[in-house]
């Protein structure tokens, strides 16, 4: 996937102005450089004066060495998989870990709940849920948790500043709230398509309908429906 410099910057802007970081804050970088989630675990930190702490080899997974880590490193932001934050929640010592400030979710469904885990053993934390394929450079939309008795399942919430989310029918037309569609991503996160890919580039990138001539939507696979707010639900694969 060939992503652009100015779809990274746009990605790091946004969280800063959203998610301000300074001087006092560590940020756990826990992700293969390979992977696209290390830009913003790399480089949001350093362009905001924060401090990058990354995970030693072999600890990744681990929940009990990565609690450890977050309370001796005092770790102010991290992200995990629900699967593995639902684990780091079990674990005794994660309560001491009171300088966390931004839990971030993403990759699959995030419950009620662990919601309700996060916010019971993380009492200062901010829990995040993040959906995006890497196609549209990290993150498409984002949706901040809110505390509350009985939480449902977070939706993806709404898009990244400079991007764009559509629910379309099979005609590539707007659906209204509460009828499931393709969820199709435009704005300056698109990747420019796959290299030495042309067909697939073509299949999955196609002209934006709605916007300036030359404009593109990413066809993510992805289903979503509209909440009555304009929040988007994520349901799930197509092609599943």
């Amino acid at each position: 996937v060939m992503l652009t410099h100015r779809g990274a910057v746009n990605n790091l802007t946004w969280r800063q102005r959203r998610w301000p970081l300074g001087p006092d804050d560590r940020v756990l970088q826990n992700h293969s450089f390979s992977f696209d989630p290390s830009l913003w675990a790399t480089f949001w930190p350093l362009l905001s004066g924060a401090s990058v702490i990354i995970t030693p080899p072999g600890q990744k997974y681990d929940a009990k060495a990565l609690v450890r880590l977050l309370e001796e490193e005092e770790i102010t932001v991290y992200a995990a998989v629900p699967s593995l934050n639902s684990v780091l929640m079990e674990e005794p010592g994660i309560e001491r870990c009171t300088r966390l400030r931004y839990v971030q979710s993403g990759a699959e469904a995030l419950t009620g709940a662990l919601q309700r885990s996060v916010f019971s053993r993380v009492e200062n934390a901010e829990l995040i849920n993040f959906y995006g394929p890497t196609e549209t450079t990290v993150d498409s939309t984002a949706w901040v948790c809110e505390r509350t008795e009985d939480p449902e399942a977070a939706p993806i919430g709404r898009p990244v500043a400079n991007l764009t989310a559509y629910i379309l029918d099979d005609n590539a037309q707007p659906v209204p709230p509460g009828v499931a569609g393709h969820i199709c991503v435009g704005g300056v996160g698109l990747a420019r398509g796959y290299h030495g890919r042309p067909g697939l580039t073509a299949d999955r990138f196609v002209p934006d309908p709605f916007g300036a001539p030359g404009q593109r939507l990413y066809r993510t696979g992805d289903l979503g429906r509209y909440t009555a707010d304009g929040t988007i639900e994520f349901l799930g694969r197509a092609d599943t």
